[in-house]
C-alpha cells in the first residue's frame, strides 16, 4: 500500500510526503515507511531541500544463529523490532556564473531489539504456527551479553547465544566548491566526512542517538582536482 502527496514543484517553497505499509498474511514481515520533502528555491541561485524519513519494520522470523546441542542443529530465529531515521539535506548555491558550492549531508541511526526467540521445527510446514516452537520464559535466561536455553529443564543450559541487538549510526557529508576560473577549465575542492559507530543496545531514540552520533570520531577527506582546457 503506498500513497503520496506533492504540491506544485513550480512554486519557490514545495512539500511533499510519502507513506508505504506492506506485510504478509502471517506478520512475518510488516514495514511501514514515511518520508518527507520540504523545498525551497528564493532564487535561481539556490536550492535547499531537506528529506527526512522514518521505517518501522518488524519481522517475526529473523534469522540468529545456529546452535548444535548434542547432534542436532537449533536454528534459531526471533522477532524483530527495528527503528530507521534519515534525514538527507542538500544546499546548491551559485554565488557567480563561474563559482558555484554544493553541501551534501545525511545522518542515519537505527536500532533493532530481538524478542520471542524460537528454533525451527519444520521449515516448510504448511501451517505458519508449525514452522517453529517458541521458547516459554522457563526455558530461556538473560545474562551479561547472552541468552542461556534450557530446553530439558535440568537448571542446566544446553546452549547459549549473543544478544543480537543492535544500534547503528553514519553520518555522511560533502562539500564541493566548483570554480570555472576559464571556459571549460574547472577546479574542485571538495571536503567530505565520515562518521560511524555502533551500539549493542537495541533501544532507540532520535534525539540521543543523533547526540551519539556526532560524539563519534569523524574521519576527514580533502581533495583537489582540476581541468584545463587546451586551445587547439
Amino acid at each position: 500500500m503506498f500513497a503520496a502527496l506533492n504540491s506544485d514543484g513550480r512554486k519557490k517553497a514545495t512539500f511533499a510526503v510519502n507513506a508505504r505499509h506492506r506485510w504478509d498474511p502471517n506478520r512475518e514481515i510488516d514495514s511501514t515507511s514515511v518520508g518527507l520533502s520540504f523545498g525551497y528555491r528564493p532564487s535561481g541561485a539556490l536550492d535547499l531541500s531537506v528529506r527526512p524519513n522514518v521505517r518501522f519494520n518488524r519481522a517475526s522470523l529473523q534469522y540468529v544463529g545456529t546452535r548444535l546441542v548434542g547432534t542436532e542443529s537449533r536454528y534459531l530465529v526471533s522477532s524483530l523490532d527495528q527503528k530507521t531515521f534519515g534525514l538527507t539535506l542538500r544546499v546548491n548555491y551559485a554565488l557567480t556564473p563561474t563559482l558555484s558550492v554544493q553541501y551534501y549531508g545525511q545522518p542515519f541511526v537505527s536500532a533493532g531489539a530481538y524478542s520471542d526467540f524460537k528454533r525451527i521445527t519444520d521449515p516448510r510446514g504448511v501451517r505458519y504456527q508449525d514452522r517453529f516452537r517458541q521458547y516459554s520464559a522457563g526455558e530461556i535466561a538473560s545474562a551479561p551479553g547472552q541468552y542461556l536455553v534450557d530446553e530439558n529443564g535440568d537448571g542446566v543450559a544446553d546452549f547459549s547465544f549473543g544478544k543480537p541487538d543492535f544500534g547503528f549510526r553514519q553520518f555522511r557529508s560533502n562539500l564541493v566548491g566548483r570554480w570555472e576560473y576559464s571556459p571549460g577549465s574547472t577546479l574542485y575542492v571538495v571536503w567530505a566526512q565520515d562518521r560511524t559507530g555502533v551500539a549493542a543496545s537495541g533501544a532507540f531514540s532520535v534525539c540521543s542517538d543523533v547526540s551519539d552520533l556526532f560524539r563519534v570520531v569523524p574521519r576527514n577527506v580533502f581533495l583537489m582536482k582540476f581541468s584545463r582546457r587546451l586551445a587547439r
